[in-house]
């Protein structure tokens, strides 16, 4: 499929999702087929704990976040402390919107904190009726299984469903590989824990700032999802 130029209003997709809905997946597909940004909060995260020390820290607020308690966290399945990973995304989304470029989100906001930070300054840099909101929805058993044995590619951390077959990336075309201790069953059932009590809640925020949450069932074939998800933000496909 050929990359076609966004001829949308819309500006902002934001995915809800348990781990293994597929948010990255179609989060690629948007950006690959329709150019918009892929905004992967986890990878953002990632990269930002892997470029310090843990003896170093961030303040926000007059609080410290050691990156050492960040770094445990992250690899536990537990979310990262709301006001670090807000300030992460806001310096993001400012820098995007200042070059007018159209963002899909796969992992944010993750709590009501980040919500109440994020929403708003989102509303304050597009029209409400700019940004789409949906939730990606799979059984838990679903998953686990496709997160145990999802591969990511070991340049640019792409990650690729278990059914692609290749070895690999299917982007930069370097070798794939398994995340080890952050994807084991105990660390996704972890995560579907922080999901159902963090990020749920964060969910029902969503609808209190006037936006409606579009149900899109995850346990489609990727590209059905793909196009229920540009019906429902009327991206043109």
């Amino acid at each position: 499929m050929e990359q076609k130029k966004l001829n949308s209003n819309t500006a902002v997709v934001i995915m809800f999702g348990p781990p293994g809905a597929g948010k990255g997946t179609q989060a690629e597909l948007l950006a690959e087929h329709l150019g918009l940004y892929h905004f992967e909060t986890s990878k953002i995260i990632e990269e930002a704990l892997n470029s310090h020390t843990d003896q170093e820290y961030i303040e926000i607020d007059g609080v410290k976040y050691l990156y050492k308690d960040e770094r445990r966290k992250f690899s536990s399945g537990e979310l990262n402390s709301p006001p670090i990973v807000a300030f992460w995304v806001k310096e993001r989304i400012r820098n995007l919107a200042q070059k007018g470029q159209p963002t899909v989100f796969s992992g944010s906001p993750r709590t009501t904190f980040e919500a109440d930070q994020i929403y708003p300054f989102l509303i304050s840099l597009f029209p409400k009726e700019a940004i789409c909101v949906l939730e990606l929805t799979v059984p838990s058993q679903t998953s686990i299984d496709r997160n145990v044995a999802r591969r990511i590619c070991s340049s640019c951390r792409l990650p690729h469903p278990k059914n692609y077959d290749k070895i690999t990336c299917r982007r930069c075309g370097n070798a794939l590989m398994l995340r080890g201790s952050i994807d084991t069953e105990p660390v996704i059932i972890k995560r579907l824990g922080e999901f159902a009590l963090r990020t749920m809640p964060a969910v029902e925020r969503t609808k209190e700032y006037g936006f409606a949450v579009n149900v899109i069932d995850g346990n489609k074939d990727e590209q059905s999802v793909f196009k229920d998800i540009c019906v429902a933000c009327k991206l043109n496909i």
